[in-house]
C-alpha cells in the first residue's frame, strides 16, 4: 500500500539523528531538550509549542532523552515524529493532538525491526488482559509474557470478499486507520476504543435515498455500510455505493446503544452511520451521522436532529456539509502536492469547523439558512477544485458577488492546513465585472511548472487588523484598508520579496506603512468620581470604572483597553454611557453595555453590535415588527437588561455570547395554529428569548432550559416572559402559555393560563405587565427600555404587601398604564383596601414614578386623600410617593391620661399623607404640603418641625363633607385622569380634618413616640 510504504532510514538505533523524508534530509539541532526541533516541518510549524508540551508531559516518567526529536515517518499526509529517552520513547502522529509514551523495549523492537518500522504510524499503546500492546495502522503487537507476537486483527481488516467498488481496499483501510486515530488524539478522555475483536464486516440499512447533491430523492432502498467492532466502541464507515461519501468515524459502544435506542433505529436506518467522531460542549455530546445529528445531554437519552449537522463547538448547519464527493483522489495535483486524498476524516471535521465558525460570527453561510433542506443554496457536497484541492460551494445573498453563480466557498488546500471560508464580500472593488477578488486574481491556477498562477489556496481566515483587513493564501496577500475604494493584492515572487525581512503578515503591513495605528487622543479624559446613572451605581478613579447593581458585593470593574474603548473622548461617566451604552458586566476580555458587546480578545478592542442584534437587512421581528434602528435599541437595551440581572438577580453568569442572536419561530399548536415569532441569543452558560415587542427578554439556563426539552419544547411551554426563581428547593418560571415548576427530583410540570410568584404563590397573570411599550414610553423616556425592570420591581412590591396577608384585589387585574404622562399605574381593586378613589370601591394603585425606582401601593384613607389632592396630576398636588407607608405609635393625653395611636405615614415628592384611628376607632387623615416624615414619625417642613395634628376624643365625629372644608383644598383639585382608567373624581371619602367635637383635646406637643413593632 502506497501510504504504507517507508521512505529512507529509521535513525531508532542512533539515537534518532537522522530522518530521510520526501522532501529531503531535515537536521535537528544537537540538543537533549525535549520536543525541540531544530527545522520545523511546515506540518508541524504552527504547533511547535503544542507540541513541546505534550512531550514534555509524556516524558515525566522516561528518564532523560538520548537525542533530539526526530521525524521518523514523512510520507505525505501520513507523519509520525517523536523522541527516545532511557526508559522509552515518545510519539506524535497528530500535530494538535496527544504524545504516545511507549515503555516497552519488546514491542519498540519489535515495531523498529531492522531498522525499518513494521507499522509505520503508531496509533496507540494499550493494556489489556495482562499484555501490553502496540497498535499502529497495519498491525498490532502484541506483548504477553514478554513474547511478541501479532494480534489477531488489524484495524481496519477488511472481509476477504472485499470488492473495490468506488473506493479502493487500501483507502478504506486508510480511513479506518485515521478514524481510529483521531478517537486517540481527541477523545481520549471520553472513551478507549481498544483492540479490534473482529474483522471488519460488511452491513446493510434500508434508508432514504440521497441525490448526488446531498438532497432527498424519492423512496427508500438498501445500502450497505462498514462496521469494525473494538472492545469500547465501532468505527463504521458509511455507504460506498453511491453519492454522496463520507468519512469513517468513530463511536464509543456507549453512544451507540443510545443511537440505535432512537425510535426504529436499531439498524441505523433513521440516523444513518457515523460521519464524525463525538464532539463535547459543555454538558452535552454531539455526534454527526448521515441524515442529521444525535445530541446527549448530561449523559441522558440521544435526541436525533434531523437534516442539520453540528461543527465541533456545537454549531448546526445542513447535513450536506459533512458530505463529499469522492474524486479527489482521482487528480494528480493532490496526490502529488497536497495529500489529501485520504483526508475525508480531517477535512469533514475542519469544513464543519470553518462554516460553524462563520456562523457564530454572524455571518449566514446561504441562503435557506435554518430551513428545509430542499431550500437550501448549496451547490453539492465538497468535491475537487480545477483539479487542484477540493471546494464546496454555498450561495449567500449576504455574500457579496458572484462567481459561477456562487459567493462561498469553504476551500481545501494542503493536508495540514486548517479548512477556509472565500466571502465574496470580503473585499471590494469600483471595477467593472466583479466576481470577488479570490477569483478576480486567479484562484489557485497554476504555471506549466506547477507553481501558483492565481494566489493558491486560503491559509488564514479574513482578519481585521486595526485599520486593514487582509487574507492570505499559498503565495500572496489580498488586503484592503479602511475607507478604500478597492483591494490590493501581492502574490508570487512580489509577495517573496514583500515579506523578505518580516517574521509574520501583520508585521510586513506595518513595516510597509500599511496598517497606521488610529489616532490616540493625548486628552483621553479620566474619570473620577461615584455616583448613579438609570440602575447602575458606578466609581471611577485613575480609570478604573467599578460598577454595580442591586448590591455593591456584585460590582465588576474594567480598565485599560475596554476603559480607553468604551469612555472615549468623553469626560462624565453619563456621556460616556449615551454613546457606548450603560456597562452591565465586564471580565478581562469583553464588555457588555447596553448599547454594544466590546471584545478585547485580541491585540485591540472590538466594538460589536449589542446583544440580541439581528444582522444586517432583517426587515421585520416578532412576526409583523418593522426591524428599526428603534427597535433593534430596545431589544439590545432589554437583553442587557435580562443578562444584567441574571448575574446580579440569579447569581448566575451567563458568560459570552457564542452566537449571535435570532429570529426563532414555532407553530402555536394549544392556539390558533398561527406562526409564533421570537428572538433568541445563546450563551456559553443559557439563552436570553424576548417573546415578543412588548415583552422583555429575559435569560434563561440551567434545569429550566431541560424542563422546555422535557416538555416538548417552546411549541409547549410557550416562551419565558419573567425571569425564573428557586424557592424551597423548587424553580419556577412564567412562560407565555402557563407557569412551568421544577421539583426537587428534576421533575417539570407546567400550568396552563396561570403565572407565578418568586414564590412559588400563583398571581394574576397582569401582574407587573404594561400595556404597551409605546403606551408606558408616555409616562417617561426611560420606561419603555425597562420592561423587565418594571415587572421586577411591581413583583416586589406585591409580594411585600401581600406577605403581610394584606390582599391587593379579588377579581381580574388589567394591565398598567402610563399616568397622565408623570409615571406609570396599576390599578387593584376589591382587595382589602378600604379606599374608595376615584369611584372605585376598595381601589389600590401600585404606581412608579421612573424605572429606576421602586414601586410603590397607595391604598386605604392615604390613597383617599392622595386622589381628593389630584393624584400626581396638577400642580401643587403631593406628586408621586418616594417611600412606602410605614408606622409609628405616638403617645397623647386625653383627660390627663397617655394614650396611644397608631399613625400611618408616607411620602411623597411634594409632603406627607398621614392618617390615624382615633381612640373611639373614628378614621382621620391629613396631610402637610412641603413636610417630609421620618421614621419616627417626625415630620420636617424645610428647617422646622411641623406639629402632627392628632384628633383625640370620645365623641362621634360628625359626617366628614369636604365642601365645607376649604382649608383642605388645593390647588388642582379637581377632574383628573385615574389610575384605573376613569377620568373623574366621583363618591364621598372617610377624610375629616376639622375638629368639630365636644370632649375634643387637641395635642400638640408629642409625649412621647415609638415605632410599632
Amino acid at each position: 500500500m502506497h501510504k504504507k510504504k517507508f521512505k529512507g532510514l529509521i535513525g531508532l538505533g542512533l539515537a534518532f539523528l537522522m530522518s530521510v523524508s520526501i522532501s529531503g534530509v531535515i537536521a535537528f539541532a544537537d540538543t537533549q531538550a525535549v520536543g525541540v526541533m531544530d527545522e520545523v516541518p511546515a506540518y508541524a510549524e504552527a504547533h511547535k509549542v503544542h507540541i513541546q508540551q505534550e512531550m514534555e508531559k509524556a516524558s515525566e516518567d522516561l528518564g532523560n532523552s538520548k537525542g533530539a526529536m526526530s521525524v521518523y515517518v514523512e510520507d505525505g499526509d501520513r507523519v509520525l515524529i517523536g523522541q527516545e529517552f532511557d526508559s522509552g520513547a515518545i510519539f506524535m502522529n497528530e500535530m494538535k493532538g496527544r504524545a504516545l509514551s511507549v515503555a516497552d523495549e519488546n514491542l519498540l523492537s519489535v515495531w523498529k525491526g531492522d531498522g525499518e518500522p513494521n507499522g509505520v504510524i503508531l496509533t496507540d499503546i494499550i493494556e489489556s488482559g495482562g499484555a501490553k500492546y502496540l497498535i499502529t495502522d497495519t498491525a498490532i503487537f502484541e506483548n504477553k509474557e514478554d513474547t511478541v507476537n501479532n494480534y489477531t486483527f488489524t484495524v481496519g481488516q477488511l472481509p476477504e470478499d472485499y470488492a473495490d467498488l468506488t473506493v479502493t481496499a487500501e483507502r478504506l483501510t486508510d480511513r479506518f486507520a485515521d478514524a481510529y486515530k483521531f478517537a486517540v488524539n481527541y477523545n481520549a478522555d471520553e472513551y478507549e476504543l481498544g483492540l479490534p475483536v473482529s474483522a471488519v464486516k460488511a452491513k446493510t440499512y434500508t434508508i432514504a435515498n440521497l441525490k448526488t447533491n446531498g438532497k432527498y430523492d424519492t423512496g427508500t432502498s438498501e445500502k450497505t455500510y462498514y462496521e469494525q467492532e473494538f472492545e469500547g466502541g465501532y468505527i463504521i464507515q458509511a455507504r460506498l455505493d453511491r453519492s454522496p461519501h463520507y468519512a469513517a468515524a468513530p463511536i464509543s459502544k456507549e453512544m451507540y446503544q443510545k443511537v440505535v435506542a432512537v425510535q426504529d433505529n436499531s439498524a441505523l436506518n433513521v440516523t444513518g452511520a457515523p460521519v464524525t467522531r463525538q464532539f463535547t460542549v459543555e454538558n452535552t455530546i454531539y455526534q454527526n451521522f448521515e441524515y442529521g445529528y444525535i445530541k446527549v445531554v448530561d449523559g441522558g437519552a440521544a435526541e436525533f436532529v434531523v437534516d442539520k449537522a453540528v461543527s465541533p463547538k456545537g454549531t448546526e448547519m445542513s447535513r450536506i456539509i459533512a458530505s463529499f464527493e469522492d474524486n479527489w483522489e482521482t487528480k494528480t495535483y493532490n496526490t502529488t502536492y497536497l495529500h489529501i486524498q485520504d483526508e475525508q476524516v480531517r477535512k469533514t471535521e475542519e469544513r464543519l469547523a470553518a462554516v460553524g465558525e462563520f456562523i457564530d460570527d454572524g455571518g449566514i453561510p446561504y441562503n435557506g439558512f435554518g430551513g428545509p433542506i430542499a431550500d437550501q443554496k448549496i451547490n453539492h457536497p465538497m468535491h475537487e477544485f480545477m483539479g487542484r484541492g477540493a471546494m464546496l460551494k454555498l450561495n449567500s445573498s449576504e455574500c457579496g458577488p458572484k462567481a459561477g453563480g456562487y459567493n462561498l466557498f469553504v476551500i481545501v488546500g494542503n493536508w495540514y492546513d486548517d479548512v477556509y471560508i472565500i466571502n465574496n464580500a470580503d473585499f471590494t472593488t469600483t471595477a467593472g465585472g466583479y466576481i470577488g477578488a479570490y477569483f478576480k486574481e486567479g484562484e489557485n491556477k497554476v504555471n506549466a511548472d506547477d507553481t501558483f498562477s492565481g494566489v493558491g489556496f486560503p491559509v488564514s481566515k479574513t482578519t481585521v487588523y486595526k485599520n486593514v483587513k487582509y487574507q492570505t493564501y499559498s503565495a500572496a496577500i489580498i488586503y484592503q484598508e479602511d475607507l478604500a475604494d478597492d483591494y490590493t493584492c501581492i502574490k508570487g515572487n512580489d509577495y517573496i520579496a514583500w515579506m523578505e525581512g518580516y517574521n509574520s503578515v501583520e508585521e510586513a503591513l506595518v513595516g510597509h506603512g500599511i496598517v497606521k495605528d488610529q489616532p490616540v487622543d493625548p486628552e483621553t479624559p479620566i474619570l473620577n468620581g461615584e455616583g448613579t446613572y438609570k440602575a447602575a451605581t458606578y466609581s471611577a478613579k485613575d480609570g478604573v470604572v467599578k460598577v454595580y447593581y442591586d448590591d455593591e458585593a456584585d460590582a465588576f470593574e474594567f480598565k485599560d483597553k475596554l476603559y480607553e474603548a468604551w469612555v472615549g473622548a468623553n469626560g462624565t461617566f453619563e456621556a460616556a454611557c449615551k454613546e457606548n451604552g450603560v456597562p452591565v458586566y465586564a471580565e478581562k476580555d469583553y464588555l457588555i453595555t447596553t448599547k454594544y458587546y466590546f471584545d478585547a480578545s485580541g491585540e485591540e478592542v472590538v466594538r460589536n453590535n449589542g446583544l440580541g442584534s439581528l444582522e444586517e437587512g432583517t426587515e421585520t421581528v416578532f412576526g409583523s415588527t418593522a426591524y428599526s434602528k428603534t427597535v433593534a435599541a430596545l431589544i439590545t437595551d432589554g437583553f442587557a437588561d435580562a443578562y444584567q440581572m441574571a448575574n446580579t438577580r440569579n447569581d448566575h453568569n451567563l458568560g459570552k455570547p457564542t452566537k449571535n442572536a435570532a429570529i426563532g419561530s414555532f407553530k402555536d399548536e394549544l392556539g390558533d395554529g398561527s406562526d409564533i415569532y421570537y428572538v433568541i441569543q445563546e450563551f456559553e452558560n443559557g439563552v436570553i428569548i424576548q417573546s415578543s415587542y412588548d415583552n422583555p427578554a429575559v435569560a434563561i439556563f440551567g434545569n429550566v432550559l431541560t424542563a422546555i426539552e422535557d416538555l416538548g419544547g417552546y411549541k409547549k411551554t410557550g416562551l419565558p416572559i419573567a425571569r425564573q426563581y428557586t424557592y424551597e428547593n423548587k424553580t419556577y418560571c412564567n412562560f407565555t402559555f402557563g407557569y412551568v415548576m421544577i421539583d426537587e427530583a428534576g421533575e417539570a410540570t407546567i400550568e396552563y393560563d396561570k403565572a407565578v410568584g418568586s414564590k412559588g404563590n400563583e398571581i394574576d397573570r397582569n401582574i407587573g405587565r404594561m400595556e404597551s411599550r409605546s403606551n408606558v414610553a408616555k409616562g417617561g423616556a426611560d420606561f419603555e427600555h425597562e420592561i423587565l425592570r418594571i415587572y421586577e420591581s411591581y413583583l416586589a412590591e406585591y409580594e411585600r404587601v401581600t406577605d403581610t396577608g394584606f390582599k391587593l384585589y379579588t377579581g381580574a387585574v388589567a394591565q398598567g398604564h402610563e399616568w397622565n404622562a408623570n409615571g406609570i399605574t396599576q390599578s387593584y381593586i376589591a382587595g382589602s383596601s378600604t379606599s374608595t378613589a376615584w369611584g372605585q370601591q376598595k381601589l389600590t394603585v401600585m404606581v412608579m414614578s421612573n424605572p429606576f425606582e421602586k414601586a410603590y401601593i397607595v391604598r386605604n384613607m392615604i390613597l383617599d386623600t392622595y386622589a381628593t389632592k389630584g393624584g400626581n396630576n396638577e400642580s401643587g398636588n403631593f406628586g408621586m410617593p418616594i417611600s412606602d407607608e410605614f408606622e409609628v405609635t405616638v403617645e397623647r393625653e386625653k383627660n390627663g391620661e397617655p394614650v396611644e395611636i397608631v399613625v400611618t405615614f408616607q411620602n411623597f415628592q411634594k409632603g406627607t399623607i398621614y392618617s390615624y384611628v382615633n381612640t373611639v376607632g373614628d378614621a382621620y387623615v391629613n396631610g402637610v404640603a412641603g413636610g417630609f416624615a421620618d421614621s419616627d414619625g417626625t415630620i420636617v417642613n424645610g428647617d422646622e418641625s411641623v406639629d402632627l395634628d392628632i384628633v383625640v376624643g370620645e365623641d362621634p365625629k360628625p359626617e366628614p363633607n369636604p365642601d365645607d372644608n376649604d382649608q383642605d383644598k388645593e390647588p388642582g383639585d379637581g377632574d383628573t385622569e385615574e389610575p384605573g382608567g376613569c377620568s373623574s373624581f366621583v363618591g364621598g371619602t372617610t377624610m375629616a380634618f376639622a375638629v368639630v367635637a365636644i370632649l375634643v383635646v387637641v395635642a400638640v406637643l408629642c409625649l412621647r413616640k415609638k415605632r410599632r413593632e
